[in-house]
Formats: C-alpha cells, structure tokens, sequence
C-alpha cells in the first residue's frame, strides 16, 4: 500500500483497523458517466503543436455530500463513519475537488483506492480553511485507480461536518506522477522525450537549490510548471509565478474570480540520479489564490495557502528564486521545468536571448526566445506541462516564464525553441494591446517590490523554520535566512550580494574560516525560535561592529583556547593561554544537537589545561561548548578510534 504525501496526519481509515464490522459491497456507489477518450486524445494531439497546457483528466460536475449520498455507519459507543465510492469507468486516475470541506473537532478523513494501494489522509481540521457557516474547499491529489472510497470518521459529539465533492476528475492518460512513482512496478522512465536530461545529472550541479523553489502545478484538468519567487520584503510570502494560459480552461481571474483552490502543487518529484528512474513520491500542497495576470505576458502570479516553507519545511529546503527585470539579459541560462508532467528536467541556452512577440499577434517585445543546446546528458527542450517554468540566467535570476514552443520536441531538438513571456513586461503590467496596465491585479512589482524599493533585481532567498542545530560552510550571494531550536556553527563566506539572517535559542558561533565580505549584510540573533524574528541580544561581538571583509579572527583569537590532540582517540585536551574567570561550563554534543556529557569546572583546580576522558564515545565529529559568565564558543573536535 503507498501512502500520498498530500498534507495530512497519516494514519489508517477506521474500517481497515476493524474489518468486521463493515463490508465494502453495501457501500453505495456513484459512477460517472463514461468518457469519449478518442475525442479528448485528438484534442490534444492539437492543442500539443503550441505546446499547451498538459491535460490528462476530465472534469465530471456533481454534488455528493454527507446528506444525499453515502451511508452511514453507528458504532456502539455513538461514533459515526460515513463510506461513499466513487466509480470512473476506464479510467486510469482520479481526484477530487471538495467545493465545500470544513471538519469538526477528531473528525477525519480518508481517500483511497479499491484495491487499497494509494491512500490520502487522513484530513483533519488542520486542512480547514473556512468555517462551518463559511466552509472552505480542498483539492487532492491523484489516485491511480478507476473507483475510490470516501471515509470520513466522526465521533460523537463532533456531528456538523460539511463535506460536498463539486468535480470528479477522470484521468485518462497515464504518466509517472501517479503510473509508476507511486506503485510496486518497474520503474520503466518518465512520458517526455528521451533527449531530456534530468535536473541531477551534472548540468543541474548548479542548480540544486534553485531547483527545490519549481513544482508541478494541478490545474482542474491538466498540469503545468512554476516557481517559488521571492520579494523585496524577504518575509518568505509564498508568491508562485506560472503561465496565465494555464488557466485558460477556468474562469479564474485576477479581477472577478480568484480563488484557485482546485490547484495541487507537487514538490520534489525528481529523479534522484541521473537518468536512474529511482523516483518515489512528490509532496504535495493545495489551494491558491490568483493575485495577478495578464495575458499580454502571459504571467500569473498566486498566493499558496499552503506554503511549503511553513508546512514541508522538514522535507523541503524551500528556495525562493531570484529575479530582474532586465531588458538587456546576459548570453547563457537554463530552463527547469517538468515536461507531460514528468519527473524535474533542465535545459541549457548559452546565447542572449531574443526578443520576440511569440505567435505574431503579441506586443512586440514581449517575450524572450532561445534555443537549446546539446549537453552532457543530453538535449531538452520544452514539452506540454513545461508552461509557466522559469527562464533563469547563469545567475539565477528569472527573466520570464515559458508560453510555447514549437512542436518538434527530441525529433529535432535543435529547431525546438522556447518562448517566454518577459519579467519585466510583467512587472510593469504589458497588456496584449501593447498599453500598460495600472491595476496591481494585472502587473507583478506591487506584490514583489512591497516596499517600492523600485531595485532593477533581487536575489532568491533560503527561509529556514525551526530546524535543529546547523553548520554553514559555504558560500553565499543570496538572501538566507536561518532559525535554529539550538545552536548555529558557521564558517561561511557571505559575498557583498548576501543579506544573511541568523537566529538560535542558545548560541551562534563564528569560526575559522568566517568571512563577511565588505558589503554583506549579517545579523544575528539570540532569541525562542518560536519568537519570530524579533530583535534580542546579538551573539558577541555585534555583528554591527565587524569591519569590512570581518575573519574569524576578527570574533574570535584562536590561540586563546586550544584543543589538542584533534582528531583524537580517547582524550582530548583543551588549554586555556588567556582566561579570566572563576568556572567554566563544558559540553560535548552531537551532530544532531543533543548535549552528551555537561560538566562545571573550577579553573582555580585544574589550572590551565583540562583532559576530557571520551573513551565511550564512537568514531565522528562532535562540538565542544565552552561557557563562563561573559564568554561562549564552541569548537569541532575529531574522534578517530
């Protein structure tokens, strides 16, 4: 049985844990009426030669609620579960979309094929997001299987769910997503081309943050491709920039209509390799709003109601891409997107974009254009379901998302160019007309310059949440921002680009090897990490008092405490050259953050040398935590047995 990674407590549906006390032949069943999958393949096959929308599925309409379908089950001590199955005959996946979805109290969920190998939940009210006058809706992600089960489990006293199932998808087409990532069969490769080179092979070795900011976005009926973006105010908004025209089968709008909760994003869904078929599942996030587009730059700008900084931080090291808005782009860049909705893929251009009105009918001037080369790997191109995936220069930065192509695809790679709306057409609101659009809903620097800073670029931007204690050691250029429960260790350069945030509950250390390039911008706080990001004291000396191109001796002489032998094997000694004070507090932790042995030690007993027996410590790398009244560091140590 394979589990869904859509947001949920897990767990099983109360009727697997007791068998006996239901039977899934009195379930009564609601089968949707049969599909011309001929027609809808014809369909494809020419909206495919713009490089459409990736559509798999068709939208039934209906109106299932806890009410007028289903049945219900009385449990002896007055709890309830309601089973309702959902039949599409031939078809080779199904979701869902919940039009109406508030839960009360215990009450949970459950979605799951007949034959019990996928399963999503169980749905608490964790997922809510309205009120039980005011339901709110969710989306699911897909099922391979032809008939699901809905259960929905209330205990007494929690009566006043509202659950009502507005549109049943039937898929029709098959692909990784739900094919082959998420079952027990051989993995046989992804539905795009065999030219398409994986993000982890070596022309992704650059990317492998960038990359963790683009997913598969659900869109009702088909999928495309977008990217986190970060903005000027650096708070972690998730802003998620796509293609308008991925939207062109709804009637969601910026003006009028903007709530995208059917939307799905998948996260994550990579080859793990390079060209190994090792994928195993994507984590996944629904519901949307619509901030802004245009079709005149074919952008669209979404605010995620779930955002997976906030909610699969644990899984996902959210990156925020970078952007300018540039009318002179440099020679050079990639495209990362997931073409039919396979697994993540990068293509590389090394020449200056073109300027380019797309089909002719365009503004002129309104998109970028660029043609892929041939790599290491491979060649890619773009495909349906590669629209609204970043154009990013060798920098990094977005310069547009993707509109069309032309239709060769692997056949003839090198005739197959991507066309990209422009960043800054969008930024300043490009209408298909050729005027500029005033309206905040129709251009992107009021929702990604908040602060009217009016800056031409912004670099992307890591938002930590929380994590455990942490060991930075490279190079950054960007915005970070980093959050422990317990302690950072650093030793990293921060380029005069970077704007470097650092807050810990215990402590922060600067060590050899630290370098605040003359420029940077670096704080660093001590404070609850639940807390926020308020001020409180700065771990000494203040970063504000760092003179350009600050080292680690800057912080901290080195000579002053020395630990010998390192590595070692059973005995480590720490020798103190200069100290004043009466008692120092020693700690010897893990990489994982847990504090080992804790000793007091009074400097006036043991002079200036103190020998620390690890003879029960294993083979690795642990910290030294030294601490008295006005002085705090910590220090790597070795263990070689």
């Amino acid at each position: 049985m394979n589990v869904f990674a859509q947001l949920s407590v897990g767990g099983d549906p109360y009727s697997w844990r007791n068998p006996s006390l239901f039977s899934e032949r009195q379930i009564p069943v609601f089968v949707a009426s049969k599909i011309d999958k001929s027609r809808f393949e014809k369909e494809d096959a020419e909206n495919e030669k713009s490089n459409d929308f990736f559509r798999f599925s068709y939208p039934h309409s209906v109106n299932l609620n806890l009410m007028n379908s289903g049945k219900w089950t009385v449990l002896e001590n007055g709890d309830r579960v309601w089973q309702l199955k959902i039949q599409c005959l031939e078809a080779t996946s199904i979701h869902l979309f919940f039009d109406k979805f508030n839960l009360i109290g215990d009450s949970r969920l459950f979605v799951y094929s007949l034959d019990r190998k996928f399963k999503i939940g169980g749905f608490t009210t964790k997922n809510n997001k309205g009120s039980k006058g005011y339901p709110g809706k969710l989306a699911t992600q897909i099922l391979k299987s032809s008939g699901v089960i809905l259960e929905l489990y209330e205990p007494k006293y929690n009566d006043g769910n509202v659950l009502e199932v507005g549109t049943i998808y039937h898929g029709y087409r098959s692909f990784p997503l739900f094919n082959e990532m998420l079952s027990d069969e051989s993995l046989t490769g992804g539905t795009s081309g065999s030219c398409m080179v994986d993000v982890n092979c070596s022309e992704g070795a650059l990317w492998q943050e960038k990359k963790n900011g683009i997913a598969i976005i659900q869109v009702g009926s088909g999928m495309g491709t977008g990217t986190l973006i970060n903005n000027t105010a650096n708070d972690a908004t998730p802003y998620f920039l796509t293609a308008d025209h991925n939207f062109n089968a709804t009637t969601i709008d910026a003006i009028g209509n903007d709530d995208a909760s059917s939307c799905v994003f998948y996260w994550m869904f990579e080859d793990w390799g390079c060209k190994t078929l090792s994928y195993r599942g994507a984590l996944t996030t629904s519901g949307v709003s619509m901030i802004s587009n245009n079709e005149g730059s074919d952008f669209a700008l979404l605010l995620l109601t779930e955002s997976p900084f906030e909610n699969l931080s644990e899984f996902i090291p959210t990156y925020f891409n970078g952007w300018t808005r540039t009318a002179t782009p440099p020679a050079g860049g990639v495209g990362i997107h997931h073409p039919r909705a396979d697994v993540k893929k990068i293509g590389v251009y090394t020449q200056v974009p073109e300027t380019s009105n797309y089909t002719g009918i365009y503004p002129v001037n309104s998109h970028w254009r660029v043609q892929w080369v041939p790599t290491a790997n491979g060649h890619t191109v773009t495909d349906p379901g590669s629209s609204g995936s970043p154009l990013m220069t060798d920098d990094g930065l977005i310069i547009g998302q993707l509109h069309g192509s032309a239709v060769y695809s692997c056949s003839n790679p090198y005739e197959d160019r991507g066309i990209y709306g422009r960043f800054d057409a969008s930024w300043d609101g490009l209408n298909f007309n050729g005027t500029y659009n005033t309206s905040p809903q129709r251009r992107l620097k009021d929702w990604l310059d908040p602060e009217g800073t009016n800056l031409g670029w912004h670099p992307g931007g890591y938002y930590g949440n929380c994590d455990g204690s942490l060991f930075l050691s490279n190079t950054y250029n960007d915005i970070r921002r980093y959050k422990s429960d317990n302690f950072i260790y650093i030793n990293s350069t921060i380029l005069p680009t970077a704007d470097v945030l650092l807050t810990a509950d215990v402590n922060i250390d600067f060590n050899l090897g630290f370098n605040a390039q003359y420029g940077s911008t670096l704080n660093a706080i001590i404070e609850t990490c639940t807390s926020g990001w308020g001020a409180s004291i700065v771990s000494s000396p203040a970063i504000s008092e760092l003179k350009p191109d600050a080292t680690m001796s800057d912080l901290y002489n080195e000579k002053n405490i020395e630990i010998f032998p390192n590595p070692a094997v059973n005995v480590v000694n720490i020798r103190f050259n200069k100290f004043s004070g009466e008692r120092v507090d020693i700690e010897i932790i893990d990489v994982n953050g847990k504090v080992l042995l804790g000793k007091h030690y009074n400097m006036s007993q043991i002079g200036n040398v103190l020998s620390l027996d690890l003879t029960t410590f294993r083979s690795g790398i642990y910290f030294v935590r030294l601490k008295t009244s006005d002085f705090l560091k910590t220090k790597k140590i070795i263990l070689n047995k």
